[in-house]
């Protein structure tokens, strides 16, 4: 209710989160950081340019010259490898 007491709004979540979970995306950032930096370029191109771009397989596939069944093994690729550095944590 608009008119509420104002003591009802301390029962109202954080729209931020708790310090604990921002220190654990940072960390979980930290280490997809690290993920992609361990990949060969191509495929952190390929995974930058979809992923962070928003660029189509298509469109990845003629700007490196390569087909978009090796875009989408690329990606896939880059994914397994960020997921397996991050459960390893």
């Amino acid at each position: 209710n608009l008119f509420e007491g104002e003591d009802a709004g301390l029962h109202v979540p954080s729209q931020t989160g708790t310090p604990e979970a921002t220190l654990l995306g940072r960390q979980h950032l930290k280490l997809v950081v690290k993920a992609l930096s361990e990949l060969p370029e191509r495929t952190r191109r390929v995974f930058e340019l979809h992923r962070l771009e928003g660029r189509t397989h298509r469109a990845i596939a003629e700007e490196l010259d390569i087909s978009t069944s090796l875009v989408n093994i690329l990606i896939h690729q880059a994914l397994d490898h960020c997921r397996s550095v991050l459960n390893s944590a």
